[in-house]
């Protein structure tokens, strides 16, 4: 199916989901099914608002659209409400609703929580969601937000860890790392991009979510942080895809009791359209006449490969309203022209539209699609131990899908 009869379907799923305005339940799921069954057809419109909808039978497009759908029909009021300050979790891709819905079981899961995604998949406002709920269940919950990236390795394991007075030059008294801060306050730790924490202090980690004990820099004496049900500490961190391996198997494996994977942008069908329109929106600060996105730019957005996911996109999206301000439309020229601007600060691979890459041979050439995708399956596989489902999940696409093209290869 063309970008172009995608973005008529858009359209029409808007204004289908507009109509509804955020109903749920059985009368939004009726009215759902029988729009959709004169534009989708009957095995579509069945599928809409199931557990998981199996579309592996139906064109990519119908496809999404069944998941859009399910997603309107499943997402209260309330849901909505609460991610309109979270953009990344805005749609209805059925990985995104799911993730919604889930907040309430990750924030009280007594397990460590591994949010796994890309750079700008929205982690950190997912992170944000859980805290809330979190802090809706007890008032002086507090989050210590600990970003591993952002802190050079040598001071990793005091920082974490604290230290005890003379454990090393410039260490003039004691200090409290950020794990005996939180858990002595009883709150949640965040560790964002926990890829880039140094192995030795990956270990000392280990112990502490294993045995509930840590040891400050300098010092013999083990602190009891708690451990089991007695801990108070909840823990949370974040990691991209590429940086798993960078994990000790060990601390992988102790992470992995709770894993949550976002998708990335590239495969939440519809929802990245969706998503441009809310940014305009936001652009515009409820000005009635923002330009309009034309169709033209929406086939562009479709065919973007997006390595940097929603805060990506955003930031395409913002630059080229305010290059279009005072206009009716914000056209391709401008989309265009944010483009170039992206291409002068990170080269010519900036954005990689899927129509920019061209084939070539040699040892090097360009894999073609299906040699990609059977490369890409293949991981996901290595990466989640065999177990399809998981790997469905890394890969975006329901677990019918997966089995169908597995047997293709």
């Amino acid at each position: 199916m063309t970008n172009q009869k995608l973005v008529d379907l858009y359209q029409w799923l808007r204004r289908l989901a507009q109509r509804l305005g955020r109903q749920s339940g059985e009368g939004a799921l009726d009215s759902v099914r029988a729009a959709a069954e004169d534009r989708l057809g009957t095995d579509a419109a069945k599928q809409i608002g199931t557990p998981a909808p199996d579309t592996g039978g139906l064109p990519e497009a119908h496809a999404w659209a069944v998941h859009y759908l399910s997603g309107v029909v499943r997402t209260t009021r309330e849901e909505a409400d609460q991610f309109d300050q979270d953009t990344s979790f805005v749609g209805y891709h059925h990985d995104i609703v799911g993730i919604r819905s889930s907040i309430g079981d990750l924030a009280a899961s007594p397990h460590p929580v591994l949010l796994i995604g890309e750079r700008g998949t929205g982690k950190g406002q997912l992170m944000r969601a859980i805290h809330r709920e979190l802090a809706g269940n007890a008032r002086d919950s507090t989050m210590h937000l600990f970003s591993l990236a952002a802190t050079p390795p040598d001071l990793a394991d005091s920082e974490l860890f604290g230290h005890v007075k003379g454990a090393f030059t410039g260490a003039a008294s004691r200090r409290l790392g950020v794990i005996q801060k939180a858990a002595g306050s009883g709150n949640a730790l965040f560790l964002d991009d926990i890829g880039e924490c140094p192995k030795p202090v990956q270990a000392k980690l280990l112990s502490a979510l294993d045995d509930g004990i840590i040891r400050p820099v300098g010092s013999d004496t083990p602190i009891d942080i708690g451990r089991g049900k007695a801990r108070k500490l909840r823990v949370f961190a974040s990691i991209q895809p590429e940086s798993l391996d960078n994990l000790r198997p060990d601390l992988r494996d102790r992470l992995w009791l709770r894993p949550q994977i976002i998708p990335p942008l590239r495969s939440r069908g519809l929802d990245m359209l969706l998503l441009a329109d809310l940014a305009l929106d936001a652009c515009s600060n409820g000005n009635a006449a923002r330009p309009r996105i034309t169709q033209e730019v929406r086939r562009r957005l479709l065919a973007e490969l997006w390595p940097g996911n929603v805060r990506e996109l955003i930031s395409l999206v913002t630059r080229a309203a305010d290059a279009s301000r005072g206009r009716p439309e914000l056209d391709l020229a401008a989309i265009s022209d944010a483009r170039r601007a992206d291409q002068l600060l990170h080269g010519n691979g900036a954005g990689h539209r899927c129509d920019d890459l061209q084939p070539f041979d040699g040892p090097n050439r360009f894999l073609t699609l299906e040699e990609t995708t059977e490369r890409h399956i293949g991981e996901a596989l290595s990466r989640s131990g065999g177990n399809i489902s998981l790997a469905a999940k890394m890969l975006g696409m329901p677990r019918s899908t997966l089995d169908s093209r597995l047997k293709k290869l």
